[in-house]
């Protein structure tokens, strides 16, 4: 599936309607090539669910993005040969047919990311959102998730 996606630095959460809220923590393992591979485990009350995703980048907004759900065990398996991990709580918002995840990181950083149709569509933001953006930082690599899980060591040996 193809991803395109335009993402925004808040300075605070936003104050709408919240439908969903998500416990994620992501661990990236090494990969072969420029492609990214993650692990994800997503808790939403008491049920969670684990993904195995691999992503190869096409653009600056786009990218292709294959995510399988995955077993626990086969999580567990994969945790350990991982080398990087981000932890965050995702709130999502739903406005005009659109899914508006608003990432909150450990470290304060908050990040709202959006799926669009095509690169060339034209959307609004809600109000909550609209007032609390900083700058838009699509295609910005420094605030991938992968980067900044690149300061985060795992040590796996224990």
């Amino acid at each position: 599936m193809i991803e395109i996606e335009r993402r925004y630095i808040l300075s605070g959460l936003p104050d709408e309607n919240i439908k969903y809220i998500f416990e994620i923590v992501q661990y990236y393992l090494n990969s072969p090539d420029k492609d990214i591979h993650r692990i994800r485990s997503s808790k939403e009350n008491s049920i969670t669910k684990y993904y195995e995703t691999f992503k190869s980048k096409i653009d600056e907004m786009s990218c292709e993005e294959i995510e399988t759900e995955i077993d626990e065990k086969k999580f567990n398996e994969l945790k350990l040969k991982a080398n990087k991990v981000i932890s965050k709580k995702r709130y999502v918002y739903y406005y005009k047919n659109l899914k508006f995840e608003v990432d909150d990181f450990e470290n304060g950083l908050i990040i709202c990311e959006v799926e669009i149709p095509n690169r060339d569509f034209e959307f609004s933001i809600p109000e909550g959102i609209l007032e609390n953006i900083v700058e838009e930082i699509t295609g910005d690599y420094k605030y991938s998730n992968y980067k900044l899980a690149e300061d985060i060591k795992i040590n796996n040996e224990e």
